[in-house]
């Protein structure tokens, strides 16, 4: 008996090992199909092509779960030893402990990362960092009314970011990296806050903690990388169009964008 034959039973081993198995072609599959309607939505909406991205990244959960629960079925109804000469080859079966063993391990290493991740975000939020301004504060609310934002959403100045970014979900938090707003004209600081603000409006950061908790799941598997790849990239699209939509002006958000790639450059 090895370890995690100790910790867990035959019968989950077997569902988990299967099904992460199957998932490999259950995730391909998934991903040429995303790559193929994605190749013929690119003239088409970003958040058509986010919702597809995010749809394809929940259904390889999905498919997973369901997965599972037919193979676990399956070893409770009948005697393992038969179902596995009829199931799966002697080699898999042999070895689907430490698959699962493997399986755990990364899953344990990539999810301690997460914590860290979400540990350093209450670190932005709370460390070095100072409120902006009335005169942006008020630039701010405007914003928000027009996006139609009923939570209250924090603006801050940080030294610890290079970049804007939105913390937070339920008190969510904007940070602009020290000294942008001096770099920037007024219409290119509303730019950058539009786009942080459709984010908030979009839930994003919430979702985003979701995707990366399938991620953690699923951390072995390209096709999940890709998934979520494209995710994030229209993402990001979707904010764009909003910012671009609010400031009318798609120069300006260029050029708000140039002018902080050029404060910290990479």
């Amino acid at each position: 008996m090895t370890f995690i034959q100790n910790l867990i039973s035959d019968d989950i081993i077997y569902a988990l090992g299967w099904t992460m198995i199957h998932s490999l072609w259950q995730g391909m599959l998934i991903a040429f199909l995303l790559a193929f309607a994605l190749y013929f939505l690119q003239k088409r909406s970003a958040r058509l092509r986010y919702e597809i991205a995010s749809l394809s990244l929940f259904l390889i959960l999905v498919s997973a779960v369901c997965t599972f629960i037919w193979l676990y079925d399956r070893v409770a109804s009948a005697p393992l030893s038969a179902l596995l000469i009829q199931a799966a080859t002697q080699y898999f079966n042999h070895h689907l402990p430490l698959i699962v063993t493997v399986w755990l391990t990364g899953v344990g290493f990539f999810l301690l990362r997460l914590m860290g991740g979400l540990a350093y975000i209450q670190r932005l939020k709370h460390q070095k960092n100072r409120p902006l301004g009335d005169y942006w504060q008020a630039k701010m609310r405007t914003i928000t009314q027009r996006l139609q934002l009923r939570r209250p959403v924090r603006l801050l100045e940080s030294t610890l970011v290079n970049v804007p970014m939105v913390l937070g979900y339920f008190k969510p938090v904007i940070l602009l990296p020290l000294g942008a707003v001096n770099s920037l004209t007024v219409q290119e600081v509303e730019a950058v806050l539009a786009h942080e603000l459709a984010h908030v409006q979009r839930n994003d950061y919430l979702v985003n903690i979701v995707l990366s908790l399938i991620e953690v799941l699923f951390y072995y598997h390209p096709a999940v990388w890709f998934i979520s790849a494209n995710v994030r990239n229209e993402r990001e699209n979707c904010a764009d169009d909003i910012a671009v939509r609010l400031c009318g002006n798609t120069l300006t958000y260029a050029k708000a964008l140039v002018s902080l790639q050029e404060l910290h450059p990479t």
